[in-house]
């Protein structure tokens, strides 16, 4: 109704002017939006983003900030002003904040809002390509029922300290039973070409060690595949985990040396292991200390990385 649209709009744009906030700004740019305005031709939305970048940059960088409502209006103001690159870093801070799944519901109905009622671009950059696996995550994460899903979006926290956004399908309907991991790599969406860094798998059931979870973090799991790689996997919630734990244990169900209680085979005797080596041929070195030198190693059983 655009009767009531419009007094929506009177009421959060009285209420702006008189205290400008977070709460009112992002509403009403929110309804402006849905009213037909565009960040490109509106002073008014530039001017209310302009104030609400000014709040949120008094409470300090992004990455300090501890209260979702902050990041989620930083994330809401980014998607506003067509800023994905921002977008996806606040997306990031939102994941670990790991907000209460009505939180996401809130900021994910507002952007749905905004995505509704603008008008889309010709060709989608690659940065909203990832915004979109973003709130893609953030949607399942909002859900109880994971249905007979068999691929989900997921972040794989890589060597390299930073979380990857990826999609994982488990094919137990397929002739050869398998499990593909592929990644969504920013750089290659940009050069529409390969990296040159490994962005897929394909892991057939008798090439996965084991699969367990992370007890500081019911969202995430650790699949261990032979012969020596492991993925730390984070799911949108405990409830898709728990699915994909399901799925894997039927895809490895009958093969030999599964093992299905990681927590009781680590305490069944001496870990059997090898150390791992640099392109020299020497030992890799963790730390060095009044005990002696701590070298890096696998437990050959597991696969799991010891020091």
């Amino acid at each position: 109704d655009k009767e009531i649209l419009q007094q929506a709009i009177n009421w959060y744009r009285k209420g702006f002017e008189v205290q400008p906030n977070e709460y009112a700004g992002v509403n009403l740019a929110t309804l402006l939006v849905v009213s037909g305005q565009d960040i490109q031709t509106s002073s008014e939305l530039q001017r209310i983003c302009m104030v609400l970048n000014n709040l949120i940059g008094k409470k300090g960088a992004l990455s300090a900030l501890e209260d979702y409502w902050d990041v989620a209006t930083f994330f809401e103001i980014s998607v506003l002003a067509e800023d994905y690159s921002k977008a996806i870093q606040a997306s990031e801070c939102m994941f670990k904040l790991k907000p209460p799944d009505w939180y996401l519901k809130s900021t994910i109905g507002n952007i749905t809002l905004i995505k509704r009622f603008r008008k889309e671009g010709i060709k989608i950059q690659p940065e909203e390509e990832i915004f979109n696996f973003w709130l893609e995550y953030f949607d399942n994460a909002t859900k109880e029922e994971v249905g007979e899903e068999i691929k989900f979006p997921i972040l794989i926290w890589e060597p390299t300290k930073v979380f990857m956004p990826s999609y994982v399908t488990v094919n137990n309907g397929a002739e050869i039973k398998s499990l593909t991991i592929k990644n969504e790599c920013l750089k290659c969406i940009k050069n529409n070409s390969l990296c040159g860094q490994l962005h897929q798998w394909e892991l057939t059931s008798s090439m996965i060690k084991s699969v367990s979870t992370y007890k500081r973090d019911d969202r995430c799991i650790f699949l261990y595949v032979r012969p020596s790689d492991d993925f730390q996997i984070y799911f949108p919630n405990s409830n898709w985990s728990q699915r994909f734990i399901e799925l894997v244990l039927v895809l490895t169900q009958g093969e030999e040396g599964m093992i299905t209680d990681l927590d009781n085979d680590l305490s069944a005797g001496p870990i059997e292991f090898e150390y791992d080596y640099d392109d020299a041929g020497k030992k890799v070195v963790l730390g060095k200390g009044t005990y002696g030198v701590v070298y890096a190693a696998r437990d050959l059983n597991t696969q799991i990385r010891v020091a």
